[in-house]
C-alpha cells in the first residue's frame, strides 16, 4: 500500500530518511486485523495517513537512529496491538493532562511518541511515560512525515 505524500504516491517506508535504519518489520497477524476496528471506532481524532498505513499493513516497525551525542535510539512504531497497549497507558492519566493525542510508538522503554495537539499545536511529540502531561511534551516536528522522512526534529531526541 502506498500513501500520498507531498503530491505523489509512495510507500511510507520508501521515504524514510537516511538517518533512520529499519531494524525490524513485522507483518500483521489475523488478531491484529481484528483490533483495527476497535482502534478506528475508539479514536476521537483522525490519524495521519502514515499511522493508518502502518496499522493497516504492519504489526510494528522498529527503527534505530544515531543520537547527536553518538548513541543509538530505538523507535518502535506501533501496530494495532502496541497502539492499544500505549493507549491504555495514556488513559490512566486525566485527559486534561494528556491532551488530544494518540500514541504512535515508543522507545521500547519509558518514552512515548505521541501525535496530536500539544502546547505547541498539532504535531509529533515525545513524552515520558511517568510524566504524561502536555506541558512536559517535547515537540519533535509538525508531522510524522516531517520527522521520519525529512529528519526534522531528530536533533531533539
Amino acid at each position: 500500500m502506498s500513501v500520498k505524500l507531498g503530491g505523489f504516491k509512495m510507500s511510507f517506508l520508501e521515504e524514510i530518511n537516511e538517518k533512520f535504519e529499519i531494524v525490524e518489520v513485522y507483518a500483521l497477524k489475523s488478531d491484529d486485523e481484528k483490533m483495527l476496528e476497535e482502534i478506528y471506532s475508539s479514536l476521537t481524532m483522525n490519524l495521519p495517513e502514515e499511522c493508518r498505513f502502518i496499522f493497516d499493513n504492519y504489526g510494528y516497525i522498529t527503527f534505530e537512529v544515531m543520537n547527536p551525542k553518538g548513541y543509538e535510539i530505538t523507535i518502535s512504531l506501533s501496530g494495532p496491538y502496541g497502539f492499544l497497549q500505549d493507549l491504555r497507558t495514556l488513559q490512566d492519566w486525566p485527559i486534561e493532562n494528556v491532551g488530544n493525542v494518540v500514541p504512535i510508538g515508543n522507545d521500547i522503554g519509558d518514552m512515548l511518541y505521541l501525535y496530536g495537539t500539544g502546547n505547541e499545536g498539532l504535531g509529533l511529540y515525545l513524552a515520558e511515560v511517568g510524566a504524561l502531561h502536555k506541558d512536559e511534551y517535547v515537540k519533535l516536528a509538525d508531522s510524522i512525515f516531517d520527522f521520519f522522512c525529512k529528519g526534522i526534529g531528530i536533533d531533539k531526541l
